[in-house]
């Protein structure tokens, strides 16, 4: 035993790197099962058998905080070189605990310290190496590891397969270490109890044939981080499937991001409460499969009684991204007392739920996305992203999903169902620069927030030396925002920068379609929209622009920027911009574009940047035309938002008399309207043309039109059209209506 002790004391030696003054101790358990002294109030125990005891004969001892414990189990031929499992039940503190091939713990009371002592020992292994099963019995006490490394501190079937039971106390990752549950050794967690307090885990990492996690009972999990399932496994034939089950209603699994790839599988059983949910706290969530394929899921509710019951599987996620294999959205599951899937359930649109098939409502039009909103960027921080850059790493989540939006390029396995914002910087080493400074509450409508916090698009130009944008990445989800009809823009922004030109967006990085700037004139707004051969503007603020204000003050604005096509005088397109301060002013103006200004053009305009003109910088490390402040809540839509589906406040001048498009103006546009919807008898609308709120379009309308042609509102400071020929007819046709009356 002690020639086969040498060498693997000097494998382990040459493979770990193991420091002066530590030591490699081997189990042996030649007295009693204890881990630590055989003889009270002494070091001795001959259950530990060391290097120097091997070759020199020395006294054996305890293993201390700097030390490496082992516990090889076999020989590997089938010799048992060892005793029973080791029983802790005391306090011990090693550098690191590794079992292989058979090795075993049995740990009762007392806590299990893994240090974080200088050098290459790292962490608690169970099944460093086979063939023989390791494991680890935790029935009470707690283990506490402080390393914190991307090699995994905390695994479970590393080299050979590993076994972990965990019935009743605690595990700490003290200091944010990895867990690997299944690297290249099939692995098998067992959880009925005790809590689980963690950082990153994965699941069936690289080759592992299988990897098992069972959660029942009250088992509890927290993670400040995300977890992965079978990531990286799709590259190895031999990694079969992992495994992640939850058991009954009792078990509690937060995660602060959740990806599942396709040799991975969610299996959720139910009891008479029901499920147990996977919990969302922040983070990525993502299902789709690396090489095409999806990953699994299934239910079993034959211990839930109830039918007419809707059950969340995966509850509170920021962004739904991918599908179960076989589950569409709206698909039958089996097993699951006849009800469907849905991956826009629960309040916010975003939870994966099982509803019974009688009380699903198809997304069509999604009901989380109002009215023609294609996205909506809360600037709610999202650290714990994992993956590169070019796996195209979401900093900023879109929280208007719809419907089969996107075209990926990049990735092209993955379905883009939402606009994510991405943050590049040259060397990759930057993120999106956050503040808790929101919009007030008071500024907000139809039940909006201003979230968590806003984008500090001001922090990126003193502080980050490389190039940096926010931006939508048009390669990734398509041409989104290239619009060629009407459109709005929605955002709130604070500066107090009232002299250097900001840019707050800009759609086209390589043809700039639309825009909105600051400080063109101190502290003016500057909404443009370009058909490719000339770009219009419309301003309010400064001191030339309308309202002779300065948006520059410290406090936060929220706008309404909108392109009407077809609108205006001459039929070419109309520009409004409406503002909203903290303080409660509004202005609006509007604006008929010119009869020379063509459609916007089709094509591919490049990325659309926030906060930035560019990714490049000047020689001063600063980039042109960047906002200086803070951005948020911002939301693009096609076509023209309506008060009820606004972002913010906007307390517009009354409406005027005649005004069915509420632009401020009584002109040929509201004439339009009225005529497509003339002899309308019930149900009519202002919008429609039904002016003395009748529900009915008729001549009596026609009239209140009549008499305010040509007005507009004290705030539209937009000139009026002189009346035409046609106009001055309808006046002759009014005369002769009142005449008739």
């Amino acid at each position: 035993m002690r020639s086969l002790l040498l060498v693997l004391s000097l494998a382990v030696v040459a493979s770990v790197g193991t420091p002066v003054g530590a030591e490699v101790y081997f189990w042996t358990g030649d007295i009693n099962s204890g881990f630590g002294a055989s003889v009270p109030g002494s070091p001795v125990n001959t259950n530990w058998a060391t290097f120097d005891s091997v070759f020199f004969g020395a006294d054996q001892s305890v293993p201390g905080v700097a030390d490496l414990a082992v516990s090889n189990g076999t020989d590997g031929q089938g010799s048992p070189v060892v005793g029973p499992a080791i029983s802790i039940a005391s306090n011990w503190t090693v550098d690191s605990l590794r079992l292989s091939d058979t090795g075993a713990v049995n740990h009762t009371a007392g806590k299990l310290t893994i240090a974080n002592a200088p050098g290459g020992d790292i962490g608690l292994w169970v099944g460093e190496f086979g063939p023989g099963v390791s494991s680890y019995t935790l029935n009470g006490g707690v283990i506490d590891i402080l390393d914190n490394s991307t090699v995994g501190d905390f695994q479970i079937g590393r080299g050979g397969a590993g076994t972990f039971n965990f019935n009743s106390g605690a595990i700490n990752m003290v200091n944010n270490g990895r867990t690997i549950i299944g690297l290249d050794g099939v692995a098998t967690w067992n959880q009925s109890s005790g809590l689980f307090d963690a950082h990153k885990v994965d699941i069936g990492l690289f080759q592992s044939p299988t990897a098992t996690v069972n959660l029942s009972g009250n088992a509890t999990w927290t993670l400040s981080d995300g977890l992965l399932l079978s990531d990286g496994a799709a590259n190895f034939p031999n990694a079969i499937r992992s495994d992640l089950n939850l058991t009954g209603s009792g078990v509690t699994l937060q995660a602060n991001g959740l990806i599942v790839r396709e040799k991975g599988r969610l299996n959720f059983v139910a009891d008479a409460g029901g499920v147990s949910p996977i919990v969302q706290t922040g983070g990525l969530f993502e299902i789709a499969g690396a090489g095409g394929a999806y990953p699994g899921l299934s239910v079993n509710l034959s211990a839930y009684a109830p039918t007419n019951t809707q059950l969340t599987l995966i509850n509170g996620f920021s962004v739904p991204f991918g599908r179960f294999a076989g589950l569409v959205e709206g698909a039958a599951v089996p097993n699951s007392s006849g009800r469907v899937i849905t991956y826009r359930g629960g309040v916010d649109g975003f939870d994966v739920k099982l509803i019974p098939a009688d009380q699903y409502v198809p997304p069509n039009p999604d009901p989380a996305k109002p009215e023609a909103a294609i996205a909506r960027w809360s600037m709610n921080p999202n650290p714990n992203a994992p993956g590169p850059f070019a796996e195209g790493n979401p900093k900023v989540l879109d929280s208007r999903v719809g419907v089969n939006e996107g075209t990926v390029s990049v990735r092209n396995d993955t379905p883009a169902p939402n606009d994510n914002l991405f943050f590049f910087s040259a060397d990759n080493g930057h993120t999106v620069v956050t503040s808790t400074d929101v919009p007030p509450s008071s500024m907000f409508a139809n039940g909006n927030t201003g979230g968590a916090s806003s984008y500090n698009a001001g922090a990126s130009v003193p502080t980050i030396s490389s190039e940096g944008a926010l931006f939508f990445a048009q390669d990734i989800h398509g041409n989104e925002f290239s619009f060629t009809d009407s459109f709005s823009v929605e955002a709130f922004f604070k500066t107090t920068d009232g002299t250097n030109v900001q840019q707050i967006l800009l759609q086209g990085e390589a043809f700039a379609r639309f825009g909105l700037t600051m400080n063109e004139d101190q502290g003016a707004l500057r909404f443009f929209v370009n058909d490719g051969s000339t770009i219009e503007t419309i301003d309010i603020g400064g001191s030339t622009g309308e309202g002779a204000a300065s948006y520059a003050d410290g406090e936060w604005h929220y706008l309404l920027a909108s392109y009407d096509k077809d609108a205006g005088a001459n039929g070419t397109g109309l520009l409004s911009f409406a503002i909203a301060d903290e303080d409660g002013v509004t202005s609006l103006v509007t604006r008929d574009l010119p009869a020379t200004f063509g459609d916007l053009p089709v094509g591919n305009d490049g990325n659309m940047l926030i906060g930035a003109e560019n990714f490049g910088l000047d020689a001063g490390g600063n980039g042109p035309r960047r906002f200086r402040g803070l951005i948020d809540e911002v939301q693009i839509s096609a076509g023209l938002v309506l008060a009820g589906n606004r972002l913010g406040f906007l307390d517009l001048p009354a409406t005027l008399p005649g005004d069915a498009n509420g632009d401020g103006s009584v002109d040929l546009l509201d004439l339009d309207i009225l005529g497509a919807n003339f002899g309308t008898a019930a149900g009519a609308t202002l919008a429609q043309g039904d002016f003395n709120d009748d529900s009915a379009v008729n001549l009596l309308d026609l009239d209140i039109l009549g008499a305010n042609f040509g007005s507009s509102s004290p705030s539209n400071a937009v000139a009026v059209p002189e009346p035409t020929a046609l106009v001055v007819a309808m006046a002759a046709v009014f005369a002769g209506m009142r005449r008739r009356r």
